[in-house]
């Protein structure tokens, strides 16, 4: 009986405490998606949270989503503005990227989370928001991709390097690269930095020779490719034996 007084006791202390909390900054929201504070502090995702542009103390900070306490005030994060004590994003270049992955419009492409003037799209005089390893030329005032690099259809800047996308024609930087599945991969038989992972398919960057190397049961073709079937297991072949076995004595009369 004691024991059951207990834990009646402790229960309606804890249900006191978060009722304490409740609107505050760190608690749950009050009835209506409100908080206590409404100037500092707004409602996000059932919790109160300090507002972007806000005061707080760093450490004991609870900030908006994509957001941290900085210089003694809740700070958006890169690519995101303040808005109505939220930091969000529009998708413009320059802001990060939306939570699909699509930015405003099809001049722009999400490029590492932040959303980028596409190759051949037009950008003001001195842009630095153009994709990577493309500048926005004067002349022009279009987003151009630089020396080595060609615009795929993406609108993205590729040179075909190893592990990068393959160009636009499907070809890759030189003829020690071959264009799978849209990426460009070492040949079967070319050298391959230590641990590579750009080898093509079915190969693997030998430690010894530093080769991409053909596994068990595959052959390099002339395409650099590797080409053939995976050896089965022991007990592979002997479920299969065992099965073939069955299926021919069952058909005999």
């Amino acid at each position: 009986m004691q024991a059951i007084l207990l834990v009646t006791v402790f229960s309606c202390i804890l249900a006191a405490a978060a009722a304490a909390d409740a609107g505050a900054v760190g608690g749950a929201c009050l009835t209506g998606s409100t908080c206590t504070d409404t100037t500092n502090s707004v409602c996000e995702s059932s919790v109160c949270k300090t507002k972007a542009e806000a005061a707080c103390t760093a450490g004991s900070a609870v900030c908006v989503s994509h957001s941290t306490c900085s210089s003694s005030k809740c700070t958006c994060d890169t690519g995101y503005t303040a808005q109505t004590g939220l930091c969000t994003t529009t998708g413009a270049a320059g802001e990060a990227c939306k939570a699909d992955g699509s930015c405003a419009d099809s001049t722009l492409v999400c490029e590492s989370s932040i959303c980028k003037i596409k190759a051949g799209q037009t950008c003001t005089s001195g842009s630095t928001n153009c994709v990577s390893q493309s500048t926005c030329v004067t002349g022009t005032l279009k987003c151009t991709c630089g020396t080595g690099y060609t615009a795929l259809t993406s609108g993205l800047c590729t040179s075909g390097a190893a592990g990068e996308s393959c160009k636009a024609d499907g070809s890759c930087a030189d003829s020690t690269v071959v264009c799978e599945s849209s990426v460009c991969k070492i040949k079967a038989g070319q050298t391959c930095p230590s641990a590579s992972t750009n080898c093509v398919s079915q190969s693997t960057c030998v430690t010894g020779t530093l080769k991409c190397t053909c596994g068990t049961g595959y052959t390099a073709l002339t395409t650099g490719l590797c080409s053939g079937v995976a050896p089965q297991s022991v007990s592979s072949w002997l479920l299969t034996g065992s099965i073939i076995t069955f299926l021919v004595t069952f058909s005999l009369p």
